[in-house]
């Protein structure tokens, strides 16, 4: 079985998944015209990329910065997909989650730099004197394309004093 990052769904087409500007993408590729087809998911993180296909469905494990990694189906003839097993349940209020800003910026050679930034994000009203915990998704995908671990990690306010946040 192994890993792998693309899979034969049929004698015609590779189920596939690659990473652009950071975020893991789905796609399916034609092997006799080359033409890349991509399938719309709510998942932007896919650990290794690993992915599945056979049977006219693609399986995977996904999730993004506002969702638990997830097994999930997608359904080639219905271009469906379904939430087979999320990893928890637990209901995060998108408030405390951070959002990551991308822009593209042209280099000389026509090189091309996508730099990022992840905004802090609270509902809490700032004060010098009591600084509120942050709620912090594995950074490692923003900084590397990858999802090194499926974490939510609550840092106390030492965190805070110590980077200055």
């Amino acid at each position: 079985m192994g890993i792998g990052s693309y899979s034969f769904a049929s004698e015609e087409l590779i189920a596939c998944s690659y990473v652009e500007r950071g975020e893991w993408k789905i796609a399916m590729l034609h092997i006799e015209s080359g033409m890349l087809l991509a399938i719309d998911t709510p998942f932007s993180e896919m650990g290794r990329g690993d992915i599945k296909a056979g049977d006219g469905k693609i399986v995977f494990v996904g999730g993004a910065p506002s969702l638990p990694q997830t097994l999930v189906q997608f359904d080639l003839a219905s271009s469906k997909w379904w939430e087979l097993k999320k990893s928890h349940e637990l209901e995060v209020d998108p408030g405390y989650l951070s959002e990551l800003d991308q822009w593209n910026s042209k280099l000389k050679m026509g090189r091309r730099l996508t730099p990022s930034i992840t905004r802090r994000k609270s509902r809490f009203p700032s004060s010098k004197a009591k600084k509120p915990p942050l709620l912090v998704k594995s950074t490692a995908a923003q900084l590397s394309g990858q999802h090194a671990l499926n974490l939510l990690s609550v840092l106390d306010k030492s965190w805070n004093r110590c980077f200055g946040c």
